[in-house]
């Protein structure tokens, strides 16, 4: 354990959440999932330096964590800690530092593991593949509403990717999109929006294992960038650097390659562990929330 002095550490409220704004403007990856939140479309916390002048801030969003700007060492110990108290850290999957200081920190307080991740975005004039013409001829293509949002959660998905992504139906009713391949009724592959943006709309891909093999992924996921240019949206693409099937879709379907970036993990996707009666919070009148260290 490094040691740090006393701290504090700042969460901002939701009307506040345009203040970070600037420290995320530049990160070359996830765009739509820092986007969305300072949108309104996707809920999420977010913990400051400062809230007047911040200079680090963490976005704690569903099952993953987006710290930036210079590493604060308030800020740093509250992740390091990880305080049951603040209630966000239960549900962790991954950090996604947003520069090599960040990352060097987090790899240093915590036992986390590197998982590459490459980096795939639609370039606007990029031509899209022809998917109504590799339809089967028993298969069609249906919107992913809010029914079949929740029927994909509950009897397809090992977790209820949709639930996490958006914290709620409404929400993704209300912002979110996607589609499912139907072979004759039975659901071959699916698309949907982790997240969407005013510019960007980061997909999510899942094939059902007896139709694994078929090119249905490129095809479903042709259709998704071609419903992004309708709304006006440019897709993104992430997927794990060992995931060879998932980058060979997405260069199949077209999509440019960037630099890559790092997610940050425990081993085996294990839980954090979290602290116990470190960290005590109380509310300001402006709606900050401010989080000391006893």
């Amino acid at each position: 354990m490094t040691p740090f002095d006393k701290s504090t550490v700042f969460e901002l409220s939701r009307d506040q959440f345009q203040r970070v704004k600037t420290l995320y403007a530049s990160i070359p990856y996830d765009q739509p999932c820092y986007d969305s939140v300072f949108e309104g479309k996707q809920g999420a916390r977010i913990f400051v330096d400062d809230p007047d002048a911040m200079t680090a801030a963490l976005i704690c969003r569903s099952y993953e964590y987006f710290p930036a700007g210079a590493v604060n060492p308030a800020l740093r110990q509250f992740i390091q800690e990880a305080p049951e108290e603040a209630g966000v850290f239960a549900d962790f999957y991954g950090y996604v530092p947003a520069n090599e200081d960040w990352k060097a920190a987090l790899l240093a307080d915590l036992p986390l593991e590197i998982i590459g991740r490459r980096n795939f975005q639609w370039q606007a004039g990029t031509p899209v593949p022809d998917w109504k013409a590799q339809l089967p001829a028993d298969g069609k293509i249906v919107p992913v509403d809010r029914v079949l949002a929740e029927r994909l959660d509950r009897d397809y998905y090992p977790v209820p990717f949709v639930l996490y992504d958006w914290g709620s139906y409404d929400a993704y009713a209300a912002h979110g999109f996607g589609f499912a391949l139907l072979i004759g009724e039975a659901i071959a592959s699916t698309v949907t929006a982790t997240s969407v943006s005013d510019h960007h709309a980061l997909v999510t891909i899942a094939t059902e294992p007896p139709f694994r093999k078929r090119g249905f992924a490129a095809l479903i996921g042709a259709r998704f960038v071609d419903a992004c240019l309708e709304r006006g949206l440019l897709a993104t693409w992430d997927t794990d650097d060992t995931n060879l099937g998932s980058i060979a879709t997405a260069r199949r379907i077209g999509f440019a390659e960037f630099a890559p970036f790092a997610e940050l993990a425990r081993p085996n996707r294990q839980k954090l562990d979290l602290s116990r009666g470190l960290w005590a919070a109380e509310t300001r009148d402006d709606g900050v929330m401010v989080w000391r260290r006893l």
